[in-house]
């Protein structure tokens, strides 16, 4: 009898762990379908209400220039502090790209206090951003560092990534502002 209960009690357990990795398997898929809805989503307005201006300001409270009315802009959001903002050096040759192509190339910083040295700073001489405007926050939340958005003239959503860059997604950001450049 004992040798039965023993038998029975494995049986389910077996059960029980392929039930626990089924329902497992189907959140992961669930998340991984939300979150490509959310990447498809994000920066669009879905009441059709343009881009917030982007305000931002230094340290000390000045405001920095962002954007003339004729070029796009890319904001880069980095920290001297992350590790990887410091070792992203496709970021650097990118954003010297960017700034060939006419686009203000500007650094959102995460807090006051983070500043890049000048030494350190990518590209040398970018406005760096310790304060920006809350509208234009919420509709680009930004917490990873490294996180690079690129704007067209008409402050649209042209291009956006998370983390390092790699050599294939900075041709994809260049790509994607050759097309922008080509529709006005």
């Amino acid at each position: 009898m004992k040798r039965v209960s023993v038998e029975r009690l494995l049986s389910l357990i077996v059960l029980s762990l392929v039930i626990m990795n089924l329902a497992l398997i189907v959140a992961i898929l669930f998340e991984r379908a939300e979150l490509r809805s959310v990447k498809t989503q994000y920066g669009r307005s879905p009441d059709g209400k343009p881009t917030p201006q982007l305000d931002g300001f230094a340290r000390d409270g000045r405001p920095v220039e962002l954007a003339d009315a004729n070029s796009g802009f890319a904001v880069w959001y980095g920290s001297h502090n992350c590790p990887f903002c410091r070792r992203d050096e496709e970021w650097g040759r990118l954003s010297l790209k960017l700034q060939q192509q006419g686009l203000r190339v500007l650094v959102l910083l995460p807090g006051a206090g983070d500043e890049f040295p000048a030494d350190r700073l990518k590209p040398k001489e970018a406005p760096q951003i310790a304060y920006a405007s809350a509208d234009w926050l919420k509709r680009y939340p930004l917490f990873v560092t490294p996180t690079l958005l690129i704007f067209d003239a008409n402050r649209q959503l042209i291009w956006h990534h998370r983390g390092m860059l790699n050599a294939e997604q900075a041709s994809d950001a260049l790509r994607a502002v050759d097309a922008a450049n080509r529709s006005r």
